[in-house]
């Protein structure tokens, strides 16, 4: 089964276990049975949100199934866990932010959309200034005090030294911004934080088989190469009142044999200019250093796996091989995110990866 295989539909879903405040939902009388699917969005660099809907039907003492539970009200607990190959796999674990209820006269449905942790970083404004001359303080300093705040384990690069920089806004939304400045990845995954560069060293997950006959896991598969992305990016450097040009390129490790650049060479240089005027210079390099590192990544591909054929869980923040892709495009990506959609039709992870280089 899988890309150019005769068999259409996806396997049979996995066990999945989806609990409310800790009770799963299948041992409580207003929400068993009532159960449609579950989808969890998962990003190496944006918050973890899910969705999980429900059938609702009108009860005998007038009460409807589902819509009238207690446990579904916004900031109660809620966990996804899936068996995959008699592993017991968390998807998602976070809380309850919305829930939306709909009647129509064929459908009746209600759905709980969740995020994970980092919405509790996102309920308090908190003004502060970090650092200071006597006492400066690096991001990852920052990080890691913030991280202990919500008992969070945090791994974090070290970034950019401030001897001033004021917090205007919620944590969470702060730390999104330290991240984007130094061209970091941000994550929270269970109680751990993590901020820093990519992961592009380590073993490659489990491959995705786009072309392999009765070995494929991929249902679909689509690839863009970007040619109009920079290969450098142009910043000036400014000292007292003179400035000095500086050109960045990326410095990241290829993940293939040919770099993207190869061919636009060829026609002379390609860089875009990014005016940061007025910063600190270690601002500014880390923000441009930021731009050029993304701008590598020219090569893009979506797909879906079934997720039983694939048997395991594609992780975000890591590294894939790809296979059956032809010469060029075949190879090592990077998982920039994952959904997951689980229901009676089957288990498929729709996935977005990128890559550096070719071959």
């Amino acid at each position: 089964m899988g890309l150019f295989s005769d068999h259409k539909a996806l396997t049979s879903p996995p066990d999945c276990s989806i609990e409310i405040d800790g009770s799963p939902i299948d041992e409580i009388d207003e929400l068993g049975g009532y159960f449609d699917s579950v989808e969890v969005d998962v990003s190496r660099n944006r918050p973890s949100v899910c969705r999980v809907t429900f059938a609702t039907i009108r009860l005998e003492s007038g009460d409807w199934a589902v819509a009238d539970s207690d446990l579904m009200r916004p900031w109660n607990q809620l966990k996804v866990k899936i068996m995959l190959d008699d592993q017991e796999i968390e998807l998602f674990s976070g809380y309850i932010i919305k829930v939306s209820i709909g009647f129509s006269d064929d459908t009746h449905s209600v759905t709980a959309t969740c995020q994970d942790k980092s919405v509790l970083m996102d309920r308090e404004h908190i003004t502060r200034v970090w650092g200071d001359e006597d006492a400066p303080v690096t991001d990852g300093d920052i990080v890691s005090e913030i991280a202990d705040k919500y008992q969070l384990s945090a791994q974090a690069d070290v970034g950019m030294t401030h001897t001033q920089l004021n917090q205007d806004d919620t944590d969470i939304r702060f730390l999104y911004k330290l991240a984007r400045s130094n061209g970091y990845e941000m994550k929270i995954s269970e109680d751990d934080l993590y901020f820093g560069q990519f992961h592009l060293d380590g073993e490659p997950q489990q491959a995705i088989m786009v072309y392999a006959g009765e070995e494929s896991n991929c249902i679909d598969f689509s690839i863009t190469d970007d040619g109009y992305k920079p290969d450098s990016i142009l910043v000036d450097i400014y000292t007292d009142q003179d400035f000095e040009h500086q050109e960045l390129y990326p410095e990241q490790r290829r993940l293939g044999s040919e770099d993207c650049e190869t061919f636009s060479r060829k026609l002379g240089s390609f860089n875009w200019k990014v005016r940061l005027h007025g910063l600190q210079s270690e601002t500014a390099m880390a923000i441009a250093r930021g731009k050029a590192e993304k701008n590598a990544w020219k090569i893009s591909a979506t797909g879906s796996l079934d997720g039983i054929l694939y048997g395991a869980v594609l992780e975000t923040g890591k590294t894939v091989d790809v296979q059956g892709a032809g010469t060029a495009y075949s190879g090592t990506y990077y998982v920039d995110s994952v959904t997951h959609r689980i229901d009676q039709t089957g288990y498929k992870q729709q996935f977005k990866i990128l890559r550096n280089a070719r071959k």
